[in-house]
C-alpha cells in the first residue's frame, strides 16, 4: 500500500509540475496574435458618402458601424483608408523600422465615385526619403493649396525626442517639410471651439465628438441629439443615423474653412428658430461677460484680450 501511495504521489507532483510550467510557458511566451496591433482597413462596400452643404461636407456611414473609423480619412477630394499592423513586442518597440510582419499602407480613393487611385507603402516612402529614419504612426490629411498632403511623424531608433516631420502630396508624391503654418486652420478652429465652449456643449450636451476633421458620436452607444434644433430639421435621417451611433460628419479640406465650419455648428445646434447658437466668455479677472455667436465674435474678442 505504501508504494502505491508513493506512486500516486510522484504521480501527482509531476502532473502539477507540467501544469504550472505550461501556465509559466503560457505568459513568459509572446502569442502571436498580442503582439502585433493594427489599423484593419475597412471594406470599402461597406462604405456610403452623402454629399452636404454644397460639398463642402460628406456624410459617411458604414454597414459595420462598430468597426469605427479610425481607419478613414477625408481630404478635398479623396478619401483614405489606413491599412498597417506594427509589432509591440519588447525586443522590436522601440524599432521605428520595419519589422518582419509590420506593414503601414495608405488606400487612396476618389470621393464621389469610390474609384481605388493608388496604394502608398509608407515605409516605402520613409526608406526613400532617408533611410536611417523610422515612421512613428501619423497619416493625417492637411489640404495646402488645394493639393492634399499626408502628415507623417519621422523618428530614430531609441531616439524619441529626435522627430522629424515632413508632408507628402499624394497627387505629385513629392515631399516637403513640415510647418506649423500648414496646420494653422485646424489649430484656430480648435482654439475657438475650445475658448468659446462649443466643443464642451457638443460633447456634454449631445455626446458629439467634433473637431476641424469633423463630428461624429462620442461613443457606439450614438450621439443625443434632440429634435428641436436646426441640424435636426434640415438633416432629420442623419441625426437618427447618428443617435444610433452610425455615421459621421466629415469636413472636406480645401473646400470648407474654419470660420465656415464653426459658423455652421453654431447654426445647426441652436434651436429651432433662432440663426445662431448662443455662448459667451468670461473674463477670469474681471468677470466681464462676452456673447460669442460667431467666429467673428470670437477673433474680436481675442484681439481685445491679448494682453490677458
Amino acid at each position: 500500500m505504501k508504494v502505491i501511495k508513493s506512486k500516486k504521489s510522484i504521480f501527482f507532483i509531476i502532473l502539477l509540475t507540467a501544469l504550472l510550467g505550461a501556465l509559466f510557458l503560457h505568459h513568459q511566451s509572446p502569442i502571436e496574435e498580442e503582439r502585433f496591433r493594427g489599423e484593419y482597413t475597412l471594406d470599402l462596400d461597406d462604405l456610403s458618402f452623402e454629399q452636404i452643404e454644397d460639398e463642402k461636407l460628406v456624410y459617411v456611414t458604414s454597414k459595420t458601424p462598430k468597426q469605427g473609423f479610425n481607419a478613414l480619412k477625408v481630404g478635398q477630394n479623396n478619401f483614405y483608408l489606413d491599412d498597417w499592423q506594427f509589432d509591440y513586442s519588447e525586443e522590436n518597440r522601440a524599432d521605428s523600422h520595419q519589422n518582419e510582419g509590420e506593414y503601414y499602407f495608405i488606400n487612396v480613393y476618389d470621393l464621389k465615385t469610390k474609384k481605388f487611385k493608388k496604394r502608398l507603402d509608407i515605409f516605402e516612402i520613409v526608406r526613400h526619403y532617408d533611410p536611417s529614419l523610422g515612421v512613428d504612426l501619423s497619416g493625417d490629411i492637411l489640404n495646402i493649396q488645394g493639393q492634399d498632403y499626408i502628415y507623417i511623424r519621422l523618428i530614430k531608433e531609441n531616439s524619441s525626442p529626435r522627430i522629424k516631420e515632413i508632408l507628402f502630396n499624394v497627387d505629385t508624391e513629392e515631399i516637403i517639410d513640415y510647418s506649423k503654418e500648414f496646420v494653422e486652420s485646424k489649430l484656430q478652429f480648435d482654439e475657438v471651439s475650445i475658448t468659446s465652449g462649443l466643443w464642451d456643449h457638443l460633447t456634454d450636451s449631445y455626446n458629439l465628438a467634433s473637431g476641424f476633421q469633423g463630428i461624429g458620436p462620442g461613443s457606439v452607444k450614438g450621439s443625443k441629439i434632440p429634435d428641436d434644433i436646426n441640424i435636426s430639421k434640415r438633416y432629420p435621417e442623419i441625426v437618427k443615423k447618428m443617435n444610433s451611433g452610425e455615421g459621421k460628419i466629415y469636413t472636406r479640406r480645401g473646400n470648407i474653412s474654419p470660420e465656415e465650419w464653426y459658423d455652421t455648428l453654431m447654426h445647426w445646434f441652436a434651436p429651432v428658430g433662432q440663426d445662431k447658437l448662443s455662448l459667451s466668455i468670461t473674463d477670469k479677472e474681471t468677470s466681464e461677460v462676452t456673447p460669442i455667436n460667431s467666429y467673428e465674435d470670437f477673433l474680436k474678442w481675442k484681439e481685445s484680450h491679448q494682453n490677458d
